[in-house]
């Protein structure tokens, strides 16, 4: 800036601001100066995002959120297409919660650079949470979209064109509509990030003229204000997999009475309708299961590795979010378990059995709304066609586009955007097995109630009226495997009865794993005795019956019994990091009358460095289930080492691990992750936008059960080992980052498009456990892969090079071609 200008006063007073890091008041001078003088912006940039980065995480350190917003929206107006100010303000608002405006800040920082690898990075890691990953799904099987443009197609033919497009997403449905023929189309979508991704696929595919978007819930529309007129056709998919958790019967209720056009009062009954609804009508079914991979995520067995489980006291399921906080007392633990799980049934680990032959439920016409909102008594006598142990209800429907068209979810159907509902049936005694327990012509008893949004399933057992599972279908799953909620009732805690643990599926099937808690057990007590020796030892202590001290820190995530072990096998302090699962532990303790060592601590490592206390026994879990190295432990491990644990007698479990990983050509897995081609999306442009909400990492993938095909052999890539000695005490700092290269052939010709791994883990000096879902029948993990953006050819015999790392506990993956 010259020295000249009116201005420069400001200019300079910036300067020495941001010199004496008065970051506020240095933000209020370039934000002036950017204001009266547009010109001097460019020059400014670099000062004012210095400034805006440091008095945002001033006012965050001191709570003052409203103030950080009203600092992002500045930033925003000043500099619209400035890459580091779109990607600064988007890192900030996914702090404050606006995951919806994150994506708009990541896509435009990318319309500025399409090559800039910090927004791709963050885009991507906020996709889960903007776009569901059923999109994908979706979008790619043809046969839906084919129907769905054929029943758009044969309505507006009838003369049903003037469209509405509810819950439109990417709009594709809006775009059939302008194919066939409508004369007006109007797309809502309620989610901002959908709604801005729905504009550019318009433009793409030249019709944002011809669409008109409207970005507000469809039941908070009226008509003269968000649309001209009522409309004479509504297209809509707000489904689930258990029909009513979307809304979809308010949502045609509310359409009806408010958007659709009302055939005239006395009009004669045989005049075809004026308006209509697509779908028309679903028809839901149901029927009694049995599952072992259900059974574990649900059920927990009634002892593990000589430890009493109480079965009764542990569920296995996700909690459900409640807009409205209900008190505890008046609320009891299966009331706060989310009403359903959505699995692929066909996708299971060792598959399902039918105990019964499917039965329909009920049905429904979109197009008589005077139907829908009948609640409704359902009893059911069904007869069982298979001998097992009843562990679950799973529910789909058939949508009936039309009079002709009809799409099926069910597990017998091959369309791949759909799940079933499955209605676990819980455990209530020590020992549920005799009470589920069917005989081939058993009557299964079951009472369900019906209403608008509501649907309950009682399983009455066989020819009983107790009450053991009861679900209601009003809000839609979500995957949180990290939370696990302790439900206290209202009287004392001394009694274990009183305890009821919600435990997320994927923990329930760790606690369910024999191998791998017995083999944590065996490990966790020798150590215990090893290190005590060994420091009784060390000491000089001449009293032979005198043993060391052996303290156990637990810094594993999510109900687990590594504690318990440490304790029955005479541990002398046990700290556990894990605030959520306490109370648990405290009742399996008592349970099992174990000596009372184990206490809580604080939640970071840091804090417990604070008091001083030197550890002897770091437990932990490494790997998620769902097949990730858990966020963190690594860092954690390699700061236990330097500031926790006692040097020259101390030891991990696991003691390090290897990673293996092979190249695969998966279509399935693919199709589940990006838009294939137009060919599937019939002729529309739409991969290009939603592609960029692809996740490379895609978790919770069962190699058992995923189709693929190998295009390599299993490949070694790396090994950590956590109990490396070190000639210089910083050097443990590389633990924290691992690179590596591996050369290796082709053994079958295909398309490398994804590369799952997995571990071994070193729980012991002689002892490893494989995480590969396939190496024993009972593993509770899942595997991780990494998802190519682009798909490799390849021949038999090539060589490719694999690159693998290992940074700050996140495993990434790439491959490349070997050219001759």
């Amino acid at each position: 800036m010259q020295e000249n200008s009116p201005y420069s006063q400001h200019f300079h007073a910036a300067k020495s601001c941001l010199r004496r890091e008065q970051y506020g008041d240095a933000l209020a001078h370039l934000v002036f100066l950017a204001n009266v003088e547009p010109s001097f912006k460019e020059t400014l940039e670099e000062e004012f995002v210095l400034a805006l980065r440091n008095w945002l995480e001033i006012l965050e350190s001191h709570g003052e959120l409203d103030k950080m917003m009203i600092c992002l929206q500045e930033a925003l107006k000043l500099y619209p297409q400035s890459e580091i100010v779109l990607i600064n303000t988007g890192a900030n608002l996914i702090k404050l919660g606006f995951t919806d405006e994150v994506a708009s800040c990541f896509r435009r920082a990318l319309h500025v650079n399409p090559t800039s690898i910090r927004a791709k990075e963050n885009l991507e890691n906020v996709a889960n949470l903007l776009v569901e990953r059923w999109h994908f799904r979706m979008l790619n099987d043809k046969k839906r979209n084919s129907a769905y443009k054929r029943a758009i197609s044969k309505a507006i033919g009838q003369g049903h064109d003037i469209v509405l497009d509810i819950g439109s997403g990417t709009g594709i449905l809006s775009m059939f509509a302008v194919q066939s023929g409508s004369k007006e189309v109007y797309a809502c979508e309620m989610s901002k990030t959908m709604f801005e991704l729905g504009h550019d696929v318009l433009r793409a595919n030249n019709m944002e003229k011809l669409i008109h978007t409207i970005h507000k819930k469809s039941t908070e529309m009226t008509v003269g204000k968000d649309i001209p007129k009522q409309v004479s056709l509504v297209v809509t998919e707000t489904l689930d997999c258990g029909l009513l958790g979307e809304g979809i019967l308010t949502t045609v209720e509310h359409a009806w009475s408010n958007l659709l056009i009302h055939p005239p009062e006395n009009s004669d009954s045989n005049v075809k309708p004026i308006s209509k609804v697509i779908p028309g009508g679903a028809v839901l079914y149901a029927m009694v299961i049995m599952c072992d991979d259900i059974r574990n995520q649900t059920r927990c067995k009634p002892s593990m590795s000589g430890l009493k489980m109480f079965p009764k006291c542990s569920i296995g399921g996700e909690v459900m979010e409640r807009k409205v906080e209900i008190p505890s007392v008046s609320v009891s633990a299966f009331d706060q378990l989310e009403p359903y799980n959505t699995e692929s049934l066909n996708q299971l680990r060792g598959g399902f059995t039918s105990l019964t032959c499917p039965f329909k439920v009920t049905e429904y016409d979109f197009n008589n709304p005077s139907s829908l909102n009948k609640d409704r008594d359902l009893k059911f006598e069904i007869t069982a066609t298979h001998c097992g142990q009843a562990d679950a209800v799973a529910v789909w429907f058939d949508l009936l586009l039309d009079e002709d068209i009809t799409l099926s979810t069910g597990p017998k159907d091959d369309s791949l955007c759909w799940e079933q509902a499955v209605f676990p049936i819980y455990a209530n005694d020590a020992d549920s097995s005799c009470k589920f327990a069917v005989s081939k012509g058993d009557m299964l008893s079951l009472h369900g109630e019906l209403s608008k949004d509501c649907l309950k399933f009682n399983f009455c057992g066989i020819n009983s009226t107790k009450l053991v599972f009861e679900s209601k279908v009003s809000a839609v799953p979500s995957q949180r495997e990290s939370q696990a909620a302790i439900i206290m009732n209202p009287s004392t805690k001394s009694d274990h009865e009183e305890v009821v643990a919600i435990i997320p599926p994927s923990y329930m099937r760790r606690l369910n794993d024999t191998p791998f808690n017995n083999l944590y057990d065996e490990v966790i007590s020798g150590a215990v005795n090893s290190l005590k020796l060994k420091q009784h030892l060390c000491s000089g202590n001449e009293n032979p019956c005198k043993d060391g001290v052996c303290n156990v820190l637990d810094i594993t995530y999510g109900p687990a019994l590594f504690s318990h072990f440490a304790a029955r096998g005479k541990a002398d302090h046990v700290l556990i990091l894990n605030p959520h699962n306490t109370d648990w532990i405290e009742h399996i303790s008592h349970g099992n009358d174990l000596p009372k060592v184990i206490e809580k601590g604080s939640e970071k490592l840091e804090e417990i460095a604070k008091e001083g206390r030197i550890w002897n026994l770091l437990v932990s879990d490494i790997v998620e289930p769902s097949g990730i190295i858990r966020q963190q432990v690594i860092e954690d491990i390699v700061f236990s080492r330097g500031c926790l644990l006692r040097p020259q007698n101390f030891q991990t479990i696991p003691m390090g691990f290897t990673v293996y990983c092979m190249c695969i050509e998966s279509s399935f897995l693919f199709a589940n992750c990006r838009v294939l081609d137009q060919d599937r999306t019939l002729g529309l442009e739409i991969g290009q936008f939603l592609n960029d909400f692809q996740v490379t990492t895609q978790i919770d993938i069962d190699l058992t059960t995923l189709p693929f095909s190998s295009i390599t052999n299993h490949i070694e890539l790396f090994s950590i080992n956590f109990m490396e000695q070190f000639d210089e005490e910083n050097k443990v700092l590389s633990l924290l980052e691992t690179h590596s290269e591996k050369k290796v052939k082709v053994s079958k010709s295909g398309r490398i498009q994804a590369i799952p791994y997995w571990f071994a883990l070193h729980i012991g000096n002689q002892h490893s456990l494989s995480t590969y879902s396939g190496d024993y029948a009972e593993s509770h993990w899942r595997q991780a892969a990494i998802v190519l953006k682009e798909e490799v050819a390849v021949e038999v015999g090539q060589e490719i090079l694999i690159s693998a790392s290992c940074v700050n506990s996140s495993i990434t993956l790439d491959v490349n071609v070997i050219k001759d």
